[in-house]
């Protein structure tokens, strides 16, 4: 995926035994791109073939509360049509900003991307 200024994209997206697997890069802090991601999430949803897609956050270690927006409108797009989305590789401080704002309780979480597609295909 290629955001529309042409710069790389912070994230990779590959299909991985029957699961759609989005890896999150580095940090994305930039407006324009957490909007990039949520757009692209958004496509990869109405898309997917598979009913199975997890993001992977292994390497980044922040996470802004914009992104969180990203998964809970993809999230829902996903229970709406009967998918499942799971999240991999969340590091304690990622992890902690779902279980202060409770969606913790929305989301699959896995400790790691291989324990998520394993669980999920």
């Amino acid at each position: 995926m290629e955001s529309k200024s042409g710069a790389s994209p912070q994230f990779s997206v590959k299909e991985v035994n029957g699961v759609t697997c989005v890896h999150v890069e580095e940090d994305i802090v930039a407006e324009s791109a957490i909007n990039f991601f949520g757009d692209s999430l958004d496509r990869i949803v109405l898309d997917a073939e598979q009913p199975k897609i997890v993001v992977d956050f292994a390497a980044i270690d922040f996470l802004p509360t914009a992104m969180l927006g990203n998964l809970i409108a993809a999230n829902t797009k996903m229970i709406n049509k009967g998918m499942r989305l799971g999240v991999s590789g969340a590091n304690e401080q990622v992890r902690s900003i779902f279980e202060v704002t409770r969606l913790d309780q929305l989301f699959h979480f896995f400790d790691h991307i291989d324990d998520a597609i394993s669980d999920l295909q």
